[in-house]
């Protein structure tokens, strides 16, 4: 199907180094379209990512982290992390939390106030999270052709005393 022609993305979910070597280097050398979800442990591989191409996504910021022994800023920090170190990644709600979606601005606006940069933050949930899924032809930025859901506020969406004041869905 679509994702044996690396038209449609493989889902990797891995904790190690090691993993993210050998599921990335399996999945390009079969001519896959590799994407690592969760991103955990992410930190310690993202080198393998940056040299190979390869996208993580991050389930947001409002969880705890992966071990006991880090901070609970390591989740908030982890988007500006990434951004430094020139990894190619998205922001989405963890698995079985879409019922939480209207959250992911806040989720984002964390990673602003541990270091994120708002134009990047932006990017995170709509283009990059696009092409993550490989959807890009279709939404993520405003161009022809492209459905859009647009909104008009009062302020910056990454504020929660921002009110929206019109909405076009599907546009």
């Amino acid at each position: 199907g679509s994702v044996l022609r690396a038209e449609t993305p493989v889902f990797l979910e891995l904790s190690s180094r090691e993993q993210a070597e050998q599921a990335i280097r399996w999945s390009l050398e079969n001519e896959l379209l590799p994407r690592v979800i969760g991103g955990r442990n992410v930190l310690q591989f993202t080198d393998v990512l940056t040299r190979r191409g390869v996208m993580v996504s991050i389930p947001g910021t409002h969880r705890l982290p992966g071990r006991r022994d880090r901070s609970y800023r390591a989740t908030y920090g982890l988007p500006a992390a990434l951004e430094e170190r020139g990894v190619d990644w998205c922001m989405t709600m963890p698995i079985g939390a879409s019922a939480n979606a209207r959250n992911l601005a806040y989720e984002a606006a964390a990673a602003i106030a541990h270091g994120l940069d708002e134009e990047a933050a932006l990017r995170s949930i709509t283009q990059s999270a696009a092409r993550f899924l490989g959807v890009e032809d279709r939404v993520g930025t405003v161009e022809p052709g492209k459905q859009a859901t647009l909104f008009l506020s009062d302020g910056s969406p990454f504020d929660l005393t921002t009110k929206i004041e019109r909405a076009w869905i599907g546009g």
